[in-house]
């Protein structure tokens, strides 16, 4: 029998990332925070950590799809209907750190938005260092979420590891004396 938890995590990964997945794993759970990796059905590879608002009503999602040119934040909430395409932005600060605005593009249940790869380091610095997650809504009147990083920074490890299997580093080239 699959545990539900693992059962309740597809559902909502396959949700957030609006795909079908062909296959994936839990590879790690602390807390609020849980990171699964996978293989979508068009045959990518993906990595993800998920976490929902203490009081389950929304969800949020740092995605890493191999040989993607940025990382996907997903936004959902059971009780949204947003028109698809609807551009907005949302503020994300980690603690007391300079916050992140993001420019998101909207459909039905969910909001995505991108961090590019050249930020990516100091977008999870600040993820693994805060003690929470405060997520504003720019437009609209969703009130602020507020995500608990307990765990969050404990799992991280665990969603690096996942995303450098999927991108080795290539050995350098054999040194020559001459």
């Amino acid at each position: 029998m699959i545990p539900r938890k693992f059962v309740l995590a597809a559902i909502l990964l396959s949700l957030l990332c609006g795909t079908t997945l062909a296959d994936f794993k839990k590879i790690a759970e602390a807390s609020w925070w849980s990171v699964i990796e996978g293989i979508r059905n068009d045959g990518t590879p993906f990595c993800a950590m998920i976490s929902r608002t203490p009081y389950g009503t929304g969800n949020i999602v740092i995605a890493y799809t191999k040989g993607a040119s940025s990382y996907e934040i997903i936004l959902t909430k059971h009780d949204w209907a947003i028109p698809d395409g609807t551009r907005g932005s949302v503020v994300i600060r980690f603690g007391y750190r300079p916050p992140w605005k993001i420019a998101t593009i909207a459909s039905g249940r969910k909001l995505r938005g991108e961090i590019p790869m050249q930020n990516i380091d100091v977008f999870m610095s600040g993820f693994q260092a805060a003690g929470r997650i405060d997520v504003t809504f720019t437009a609209g009147n969703e009130p602020p979420w507020e995500f608990a990083t307990g765990g969050g920074g404990i799992i991280e490890p665990d969603f690096a590891k996942c995303i450098f299997a999927q991108n080795p580093r290539k050995p350098p080239p054999p040194t020559q004396p001459y």
